[in-house]
């Protein structure tokens, strides 16, 4: 059990990384504005998923 939540909380802070739009805006990512709001509300669902799967599983 502690290591699923232990890769669960692993893929939530990948995951938030990799689809944090302001980080992608700082290092120069030439993506449209469109496109970006659209990652960030794709990484913030994916936090609420594993937040709430870390929720089910404790």
């Amino acid at each position: 059990m502690l290591a699923v939540l232990i890769v669960l909380n692993a893929l939530c802070l990948i995951g938030g990384l990799l689809f944090n739009a302001e980080l992608l805006n700082k290092a120069g990512a030439d993506i449209p504005l469109k496109n970006l709001q659209a990652l960030e509300i794709y990484g913030q669902s994916l936090a609420a998923v594993s937040v709430c799967l870390v929720w089910c599983f404790t």
